[in-house]
């Protein structure tokens, strides 16, 4: 796999690779999990099947084995809508709003965003507005903040008007950066 081109993963790649995301050093760790989220990013379908695995990173001890677990589950809920819909993978993401390490709470809530732009309805239940809400009122982080109070924003313009996108010029919301605008 270490040659081998994301598009080009199988099954077997898949399953080395989580089975790394739990090796005993760190760094593995990190690789294996960042090959995850590239292989999600190429082929959502080949790691759709295996979303309990993504959801079991947002719940690692290894801090970037996290983010990348966040990561892993944004892209399949934003390329896989399907996939994550009537399972727990919002709850679960929603619950790195809570993270003790700033970036975890700030990504957790940036990636609420991201998917609720595509599936709203999975971020709708009250408990994860509330939590929104409370990062939006006391998080440490002014990204934090800032970055619920978007999705929030998200979040309500999409269950509104049908996931129809209202950002842009006239709309007096900031349209979001994104990656390639970013790098």
């Amino acid at each position: 796999m270490a040659d081998a081109a994301p598009e080009d993963a199988t099954d077997d790649n898949l399953d080395a690779l989580l089975e790394l995301t739990r090796h005993p050093d760190s760094d593995v760790r990190a690789d294996a999990a960042q090959a995850v989220k590239t292989i999600t990013a190429n082929q959502p379908g080949l790691v759709a099947p295996r979303l309990h695995d993504a959801i079991g990173l947002l719940h690692s001890h290894d801090l970037d084995v996290r983010t990348f677990g966040q990561g892993i589950v944004g892209l399949l809920g934003s390329k896989r809508p399907d996939a994550t819909e009537a399972t727990t993978a919002a709850h679960h993401l929603a619950q790195g709003l809570t993270d003790e390490n700033e970036f975890v709470r700030m990504n957790a809530a940036e990636t609420i965003g991201t998917v609720g732009e595509v599936s709203p309805e999975l971020f709708a239940h009250p408990g994860i507005v509330d939590a929104l809400v409370g990062k939006v009122e006391s998080d440490d982080r002014g990204a934090t903040r800032g970055h619920a109070a978007q999705s929030l924003a998200t979040i309500g313009d999409r269950r509104r008007n049908g996931r129809t996108t209202r950002s842009g010029p006239g709309t007096g919301r900031r349209r979001r950066r994104t990656d390639r605008e970013c790098h």
